[in-house]
């Protein structure tokens, strides 16, 4: 049985992995998303907000398939994502649409992110569980967070003039500078 400072190290270094998890998904999650966001709301014609239905369809199809597939594969995660972040973003790019500036969006999802996240940790820790779950209020917080990185990432490109290209760099430069999982020795 581990101690009260044993058992807290783990929780505190598996919060730190879930926040690098979370952090590296969203990343490689953000090219496929933009591109297919794009795709669905400018090729296809169909908008940032008429596409959402089919995005959600698409969705409930990978989670029916994935619990009924005899296949255990990580392959169904990632469309979960790449389906989540297209979502994500057309979410993201609709607040422009109906001209709701950055200064009002973006700390409404980033306040709702910041619950999803607190209310994902007080499940997690009461579980006891030392893996993250991938649960409801799990791919929540992955639509806030892609929602969040859009207007986040629209913000710091054209808001603060950083253009696209000089939000990227900043963005891994900021993913490089997180620890990677379980280095303590960096405490």
């Amino acid at each position: 049985m581990a101690s009260a400072p044993q058992a807290a190290s783990t929780v505190a270094s598996s919060a730190s992995a879930w926040f690098h998890e979370v952090t590296i998904v969203a990343g490689n999650g953000s090219a496929a998303r933009t591109n297919t966001g794009d795709l669905m709301s400018d090729g296809l014609g169909l908008g940032h907000v008429a596409g959402l239905p089919w995005i959600i369809g698409a969705l409930v199809l990978v989670f029916i398939v994935e619990r009924t597939s005899p296949w255990k594969t990580a392959i169904f995660f990632w469309a979960a994502i790449i389906i989540i972040r297209t979502g994500a973003t057309n979410i993201g790019d609709a607040f422009h649409d109906y001209k709701i500036d950055f200064s009002i969006s973006l700390p409404i999802v980033l306040a709702c992110y910041i619950v999803a996240v607190l209310i994902y940790r007080t499940y997690w820790l009461r579980s006891g569980s030392t893996s993250v779950s991938v649960n409801a209020i799990y791919w929540i917080t992955m639509i806030l967070a892609g929602v969040l990185g859009t207007i986040g990432g629209d913000a710091a490109s054209f808001r603060l003039s950083l253009t696209p290209a000089g939000t990227a760099v900043l963005f891994f430069a900021f993913a490089a500078w997180q620890r990677p999982y379980g280095d303590s020795a960096a405490s």
